[in-house]
């Protein structure tokens, strides 16, 4: 009786995943002091911080079917992929995951074990996952074919076949280049003197920076918090997580960096600020990426390389054209490197030894030499540390971003503080800089205000016919600069106002003790720094004679209807140009509907410095799933009535005006707040607050930007965005 044979066939699907890179980070903080005994004394922490980067990247699914039709068993089954180029020559694959010239990593998902046999009028699948390498397709789009070579023996005869050729389409890969940047000392408590220092917080930083052919897709990079890996001394120490930004916008208060697509050619940045208990230096800092086998390690791995710079500061470049997100000055062995968050790096010349310096009243000239680099100097501080520094200007009367000057200090071997004033500037002819400085202010010269209101629809927002809650209970609990613990009570008045004054500079904490029939609802920063939950805010830094008064908590009634629950979220986009006072100038408020379902009376709250700007017109725009039209949605000053905002889609405001400002160069915080009927579990990104400087007006040098096209193009770029997504 003759034997049926049916061919097995191949199948190949393409599909995105996620692969997982362990990114190893080991620190080494030193503190030295000569307390209580003649000869120094060093006390080192070691810590160690894990992360793990994800990314999609192609991949493929390949499955082959033996269907014995015959009552005779298959055994001894052998299968071997066979990996052909164009010209279906053979090409190299491997299923190790150590490094080698392979163009592809594959490996058997199933059966597990292999397939040695397939019983009679039975079928098997066999399933590999195919991974291509960086060097499967470097500059462009690359056709390879798969094939298998299938041998077996039935009773006493050994066949052999081959499947017919696939072919597979292999796209160019991103190769990925991560950046570390810790600064070289952080601020907190220094456990060899006898007062308790408060912490000050520092930056830690990234840059990943795609120098392949083809974009990186929703690229994440999750640490967790540092941890003590050798303390000797016993000393007592904790890491603070205070913020989250990715590049210009704060991010959700989390280890995790959403760093999104990367393109070609550029780079995306991320930066935790955090606070140490402990003062010290990080003396050694080394990182080191292993990647998982599983997926192919180091033969498949998309990251290039993984370096550590010191951090000297966060700096802005402001040359025309650059972007507004903060760069990164490190130390690169005896020089100073900056490092662009647009992805390139760039030489710059310390040029202190040839910067003259003047010193008049509260003001300070600096004379910086010409030079073709960036520009860095660091000069000692006549004041020594006694004076906080109030603006800055260029000889050609535009402000200086407040990044770009700064003011430092450092531990000498005797112990004392060493104070010092540092300008960046960027490469230019020989130019002066007048920093102006002002007079200490009072220790105890601050002040936290807010207002605890009645939230009947629990949007967060102070609605019309909303009243305060009178006697609200409220405590205050910081530690001020000399380390010292404070504990205020107090309660609001009638309209729910309250207020603390005489507040010491430091680290606060503020909440509003519970109610009877109330529930805690959202609480709103305002224009402060800091972290809010619902019924309390922490982490407010107030510096002296700081006033933080906008703070807002929201008491519901213990019952309230069930309705969808929403996530909104809120950003300020702000064009490429600094405000200058009257001068025509746009700013864009854009909200988000981040949820599946849609959210119901959603409204913003837009407490502008209205002494300071006046507004000539605004103008709303709707985008969903691509489509953009205008939006009749209502604004007048001071809210942003939008209504309903459909799932997935956003709205854009875009208010004219001008600044009407005094001469010289002022800061302006932008604030909003957005709220609707609908419960919001995510209130981190319900805030958008970002400040600005505003140059005096220049009547010989107006600004010269065209700012219907910039939101023309913004418009676009946002309507593009909203299509691409699934």
């Amino acid at each position: 009786m003759p034997v049926e044979r049916r061919f097995p066939r191949l199948y190949s699907v393409i599909f995105p995943f996620l692969i997982y890179c362990s990114v190893s980070v080991l620190s080494l903080m030193s503190l030295c002091s000569t307390a209580r005994a003649v000869e120094a004394q060093c006390a080192e922490i070691k810590f160690s911080l894990s992360q793990q980067a994800t990314f999609e990247r192609q991949a493929f699914d390949a499955r082959l079917t033996l269907h014995n039709a015959s009552p005779l068993p298959l055994t001894d089954v052998k299968v071997e992929l066979r990996f052909l180029d164009t010209q279906l020559q053979p090409v190299l694959a491997s299923m190790e995951s150590v490094s080698s010239q392979a163009s592809f990593f594959y490996q058997l998902l199933a059966p597990s074990m292999g397939l040695s046999t397939v019983t009679a009028q039975r079928t098997e699948t066999l399933h590999w996952q195919i991974i291509p390498t960086r060097g499967a397709a470097v500059s462009a789009t690359t056709r390879y074919y798969l094939a298998a070579k299938v041998s077996y023996t039935q009773g006493e005869r050994r066949e052999e076949f081959d499947v017919q050729p696939v072919a597979i389409v292999v796209k160019p890969l991103p190769e990925l280049t991560v950046d570390y940047f810790l600064p070289i000392e952080v601020y907190g408590d220094d456990p060899f003197t006898a007062e308790i220092e408060p912490p000050i917080p520092f930056m830690l930083g990234v840059r990943v920076k795609n120098s392949g052919a083809s974009p990186s897709i929703a690229t994440t990079i999750e640490s967790a918090q540092p941890t003590i890996r050798e303390n000797q001394q016993n000393l007592l120490t904790q890491w603070k997580l205070l913020s989250t930004r990715v590049g210009a916008q704060p991010a959700e208060r989390r280890m995790q960096l959403n760093l999104g697509n990367i393109d070609p050619d550029s780079a995306r940045v991320g930066r935790w600020v955090m606070t140490s208990q402990l003062s010290g230096r990080f003396v050694d800092f080394t990182a080191s990426i292993r990647h998982g086998d599983a997926l192919g390690g180091e033969l498949t791995s998309l990251i290039k390389q993984a370096r550590q710079w010191s951090l000297l500061h966060d700096v802005l470049d402001t040359r025309a054209g650059r972007d507004d997100i903060l760069d990164f000055l490190v130390i690169e062995g005896n020089g100073l490197r900056l490092f662009s968050s647009e992805g390139d790096d760039t030489e710059v010349s310390d040029v202190s030894i040839d910067t003259t310096s003047q010193r008049k009243d509260h003001y300070l000239s600096l004379s910086l030499p010409k030079n073709a680099h960036f520009r860095y100097v660091k000069i000692d501080d006549p004041w020594k540390g006694q004076k906080p520094l109030r603006a800055a200007y260029r000889g050609d009367g535009s402000s200086l971003p407040s990044a770009n000057i700064w003011l430092s200090k450092t531990r000498t071997a005797a112990r004392q503080w060493h104070h010092s004033i540092n300008v960046f500037l960027p490469p230019g002819h020989q130019e002066t800089v007048i920093a102006e400085f002002s007079e200490p202010l009072s220790e105890n010269s601050g002040q936290i205000s807010g207002r605890v209101f009645y939230d009947k629809n629990g949007n967060g927002l102070v609605d019309k016919g909303e009243r305060g809650v009178a006697k609200a209970p409220v405590t205050l609990k910081g530690t001020d600069s000399q380390g010292r613990q404070w504990h205020y009570k107090g309660e609001a008045d009638r309209a729910g106002r309250f207020s603390f004054d005489k507040v010491a500079a430091g680290i606060w904490h503020i909440n509003v003790e519970p109610l009877t029939g109330f529930i805690d609802g959202k609480s709103s920063l305002g224009n402060a720094s800091g972290h809010a939950v619902a019924g309390g805010i922490s982490n407010i830094a107030l510096s002296p004679g700081e006033k933080v008064n906008q703070l807002l908590f929201a008491k519901q009634a213990a019952a309230l209807s069930e309705v969808g629950r929403s996530d909104l979220e809120i950003k300020w986009i702000f064009p490429p140009v600094m405000a200058q006072s009257y001068q025509p100038w746009s700013v864009m408020l854009i909200v988000n509907n981040r949820s599946p379902l849609s959210a119901k009376d959603v409204r913003v709250q837009v407490p502008w410095p209205t002494r300071s700007i006046s507004y000539k017109k605004s103008r709303s725009w709707s985008i969903q799933q691509g489509a953009l039209s205008e939006h009749p949605s209502h604004w007048q000053q001071g809210e942003w009535n939008i209504g309903k905002i459909a799932a997935n889609s956003q709205k854009v405001l875009v208010l004219d005006g001008f600044m009407r400002l005094n001469a010289r160069p002022q800061k302006v915080n932008f604030f909003a707040q957005v709220g609707s009927e609908n419960p919001d579990d995510n209130l981190d990104n319900n805030v958008a607050q970002q400040s600005i400087v505003v140059s005096e007006y220049q009547q010989k040098n107006p600004l010269n930007f065209d700012f219907n096209q910039w939101i023309e193009d913004k418009l676009a770029a946002l309507a593009s965005k909203a299509m691409s997504k699934p």
